[in-house]
């Protein structure tokens, strides 16, 4: 009952916030940011320890004016996920520049794939990047919500853009299903905090050893399916590029950790080039070793 109020108190917030004209989204967004930022500091002391580990050569001024922009680009991609709620197709191909198309598209009909980014800008649209893409179906995994009045509005919302969104703990059933289909991509994201366990592979992130998701490379390789890394970056506000480089073409040839270590090379470079549009909200030393 509990969850189901909440859903019925929010959700017309939701609605509200998703028919707003971009224009208007976005003074939202930097009111909201003042208020996150400024007023109630949400997560600041965990911005700051990533900051300060991963640029220890900046100074703290540096690491300091970086802040505002961290926190503008949390709010602008919170809402822009809200507004999916009503926006279209059309006007999502508006806004997603699709670069290197032909690094997934010469795998079609021969393979599906799997499309591995980070928490980089706008990572939610990369599901709705269909135009010119010539693959049939879209799979996206996803981690299910406690809340399933949200969890179920989610499904229903993304739906609409053909895309079909796949709890993390059904991933192995679904990929049996289409794994003689060939012709499927699958969205995964490959920074996520993996749970402490004895045989978790550790290695440098942005100079400081943690452990890393290697769920991507498990699956490339069990199921033969190469991977590729999408690079998302903002052009302007509200304006994306995804560009796509080949990680591993052959996953079974490929040695133990090569897969994992390629991605996170990839995205530490992607970082470097403009740290203000990860997501550093999320604790991503939690578990570190001082090495």
């Amino acid at each position: 009952m509990k969850h189901r109020l909440t859903f019925i108190a929010i959700y017309p917030f939701i609605i509200l916030i998703s028919i707003l004209p971009f224009f208007f989204l976005y003074r939202l967004s930097e009111f909201f940011c003042f208020v996150i930022y400024k007023v109630l500091g949400y997560r600041k002391k965990i911005i700051r320890k990533n900051l300060d580990l991963a640029f220890p050569n900046k100074s703290s001024e540096e690491r300091k004016k970086m802040e505002w922009k961290i926190y503008l680009n949390f709010c602008d991609v919170f809402l822009e996920m809200l507004k999916t709620v009503s926006v279209s197709q059309k006007q999502i191909d508006a806004r997603l520049k699709l670069e290197n198309l032909n690094v997934i598209n010469q795998f079609k009909d021969k393979k599906s794939v799997i499309l591995l980014c980070g928490h980089f800008a706008n990572w939610e649209w990369l599901i709705f990047a269909r135009k010119e893409v010539q693959f049939t179906n879209s799979i996206a995994v996803y981690t299910p919500l406690t809340n399933k009045y949200f969890n179920d509005f989610i499904l229903k919302t993304r739906s609409k853009f053909n895309t079909l969104l796949i709890s993390r703990y059904k991933l192995y059933s679904v990929l049996n299903q289409y794994k003689e289909d060939n012709n499927a991509v699958y969205t995964l994201i490959g920074d996520q905090l993996p749970q402490l366990r004895p045989n978790n592979y550790w290695r440098p992130f942005m100079g400081t050893t943690v452990p890393v998701f290697r769920g991507a490379e498990r699956i490339a390789k069990k199921y033969d399916l190469p991977v590729i890394f999408a690079k998302t970056q903002r052009t302007k506000r509200g304006h994306y590029s995804i560009s796509f480089s080949l990680i591993s073409e052959n996953p079974i040839t490929e040695k133990e950790h090569k897969i994992t270590d390629t991605f996170i090379d990839k995205l530490e470079a992607q970082i470097k080039e403009d740290p203000t549009q990860y997501l550093w909200t999320h604790d991503r030393f939690k578990h570190k070793r001082d090495t």
